[in-house]
């Protein structure tokens, strides 16, 4: 009896599992290669399985799940064959990034995601097969970003699409922009400006992941393109923003004129721990805080314990960034 159910459950799943099958051979069509592979195939070398969607998206900073597969690294035991595939990749380079952006695009339609949740439930021989063959979509997700992520800086012409994709809304768990978003991140310097401007709605996803990857870079002055923005995040309705956008402004090297309004406003914030990292941005600043240092005072009597310690260490700094004197103080920047 249980075998007849098995072999019910295997014939009821048949149907569009061939037609993924197709679906999946078909799509390959027209897809670049080199030495007799395809991109895809490439891209199959550098791990026997890949992770889900979710995995994905656990960490949100693609790095850190990309990591695990070793590519780009510098690690003298790599399987030869994973060389092999980053060398292939990168031959077939700016050909390889309208399939990329595809596969990054593609979200299955509902019952194709239903039906493999229901197989995923079911006891039946080759359930894993089937529930990957059903669920490609995600497996070329994975790749498209695997793709990204070997390529770096030579994907900058993609940055135009993704930046579309970044736009996109859905109701599943991981999005389109969820995944244009690691993309851009392996694209580097010429994935920043898109970030940025995403960086201003509200609504969108990844934000403290946005700010966390431009800091990476340590542009200094060169990173004023994104400085509008984060100062108006200084007072966002997540804390996390606010916080990580204030202090990100004293890494920047702006006037004196243009930082501390910013920065003030996030002293004055309600959250006492946007207020923390406000008042501790001031003392970063050094001597160039001179002005708020009566804000700083009357922060002394902060109602949080927090916010009056690090405001007596910010005066501190303030003051004595003051008094240095200039042969000191160009001694302590070299």
């Amino acid at each position: 009896m249980k075998r007849g159910r098995s072999v019910v459950r295997l014939l009821v799943a048949f149907l569009p599992v061939t037609i993924a099958a197709i679906f999946l051979l078909c799509a390959g069509e027209g897809e670049p290669g080199y030495k007799g592979k395809r991109l895809s195939q490439w891209l199959n070398y550098q791990n026997t399985s890949s992770p889900g969607p979710g995995m994905l998206l656990s960490t949100r900073l693609g790095n850190q799940w990309l990591s695990q597969y070793r590519i780009g690294s510098s690690f003298d035991d790599r399987p030869a064959r994973v060389v092999e595939a980053e060398e292939a990749v990168r031959h077939i380079g700016k050909e390889s990034l309208p399939w990329l952006v595809r596969w990054l695009r593609y979200e299955p339609p509902a019952w194709m995601e239903k039906l493999s949740n229901v197989l995923a439930g079911w006891r039946m021989p080759f359930k894993e097969s089937i529930v990957r063959l059903v669920r490609g979509d995600d497996h070329r997700v994975w790749q498209g970003l695997v793709g990204f992520r070997i390529l770096g800086p030579e994907a900058a012409p993609a940055v135009p699409d993704l930046e579309r994709l970044l736009r996109v809304s859905s109701s599943r768990s991981w999005t389109r922009a969820d995944v244009a978003f690691l993309a851009l991140m392996h694209v580097g310097r010429d994935g920043l400006p898109p970030l940025i401007t995403a960086l201003a709605d509200p609504a969108s996803r990844n934000r403290v992941e946005t700010i966390v990857h431009f800091r990476s870079f340590n542009l200094g002055t060169n990173g004023w393109f994104a400085a509008p923005v984060l100062m108006k995040c200084v007072t966002d309705s997540n804390w996390q923003v606010a916080e990580a956008a204030t202090w990100t402004l004293t890494e920047l090297g702006l006037p004196q004129e243009t930082v501390l309004p910013a920065i003030k406003r996030a002293v004055l914030d309600p959250r006492g721990s946007v207020r923390n990292v406000a008042v501790q941005a001031l003392g970063r600043l050094g001597k160039q805080a001179l002005p708020c240092t009566g804000l700083l005072t009357n922060c002394c009597n902060d109602l949080d314990p927090s916010v009056r310690e690090a405001a007596t260490n910010a005066l501190r700094r303030v003051n004595e960034d003051a008094t240095r004197e200039p042969g000191e103080e160009a001694r302590q920047t070299n």
